[in-house]
């Protein structure tokens, strides 16, 4: 089953429509047929296979995509806090796919997924919108902050867990601000986002440049620096 989830997402446009609506209507099936547990052992299926496949954009992109497809069609609202763990685990490697690629479709499917994801509580909630204003509003790719900033006011549209005038004030900075400026320009626009939905900010720390050649170690694997994200955004 969570093969055929990967095949859907890679499949062409006009393919993909119909394929992904059987899908939906699936697992839609499942979950009113009280089979939830079904689904949530998709999910868990879904995320280990993208963990265990990070980087590997020909598994990953048409996972997430299948991914942000079921959260968008509500196949996965029934996940309570308590099971929270499987959606900040899907943060987690989303932020790893984003901080390590130059492939700005990919960045886009992934700022959709993190915008789906948006629906649920904190801390869900919270980190998905840290990772949307670091990695998306706050990306080194003009295109992407742009995008970003189009897809976060679309979905807060729809949202019900801000105040209207809190909401205002978002929509303005959101709508108003052209997200290709410089960085510079960007950073206080995104620090007021900050304040306005009582999200912790994520400082940025820049690495040192002074390295020692003759005794630099060797990259770290894949799963240590999978391991290091975990820790250093605190899931």
């Amino acid at each position: 089953m969570s093969g055929l989830v990967i095949s859907v997402g890679g499949l062409s446009s006009h393919v993909f429509k119909h394929s992904a609506e059987a899908l939906v209507k699936f697992i839609k099936e499942l979950n009113r047929g009280g089979n939830k547990n079904v689904t949530a052992k998709i999910s868990e299926d879904l995320l280990r296979i993208l963990q265990t496949n990070q980087l590997d954009d020909r598994v990953v992109v048409p996972l997430l995509k299948s991914l942000g497809h079921l959260f968008s069609h509500d196949c996965l609202d029934f996940l309570t806090p308590d099971q929270y763990s499987l959606t900040e685990q899907i943060i987690v490697s989303i932020t790893a796919e984003m901080k390590q690629t130059k492939n700005i479709s990919k960045i886009f499917i992934c700022i959709d997924v993190l915008c789906e994801l948006l629906r649920f509580e904190d801390p869900t909630r919270m980190k998905s919108i840290q990772r949307l204003f670091t990695s998306g509003l706050m990306s080194r790719y003009p295109k992407v902050r742009e995008y970003a900033g189009q897809q976060i006011y679309g979905t807060l549209q729809i949202a019900d867990f801000l105040d209207e005038e809190v909401m205002d004030e978002v929509f303005d900075i959101l709508s108003s601000t052209n997200w290709t400026n410089k960085l510079d320009d960007i950073i206080t626009k995104v620090d007021e986002l900050y304040n306005l939905l009582g999200v912790q900010k994520i400082v940025l720390v820049k690495k040192s440049m002074n390295v020692n050649l003759a005794t630099k170690p060797q990259a770290a694997s894949q799963q240590d620096s999978y391991a290091n994200l975990v820790r250093d955004f605190g899931y």
